[in-house]
């Protein structure tokens, strides 16, 4: 039986062999692919952070309005 498992053992070696081969062989398409999917995954981040930046910016805004109009309506209300 131990030969049996020694024959599926390099059988499997074999495979992981023809795989590693398969990949060093592409490793220069390979790694141009994985830049290109990190600069779109790197354009989408900068968009996000843009667009956060934004409703932030527009946040303080309206506070900044929400507290100037409750600070007149108070003081119109202290004469």
């Amino acid at each position: 039986m131990s030969v049996w498992r020694k024959l599926v053992t390099a059988v499997k070696g074999g495979a992981t062999e023809a795989a590693q081969t398969v990949v060093d062989s592409q490793a220069i398409r390979i790694l141009e692919q994985e830049i290109r999917e990190a600069k779109d995954e790197l354009r989408k981040s900068d968009h996000a952070r843009t667009q956060i930046l934004a409703k932030c910016k527009l946040s303080q805004q309206k506070v900044a309005s929400l507290q100037s109009v409750s600070y007149t309506h108070l003081r119109a209300h202290e004469t």
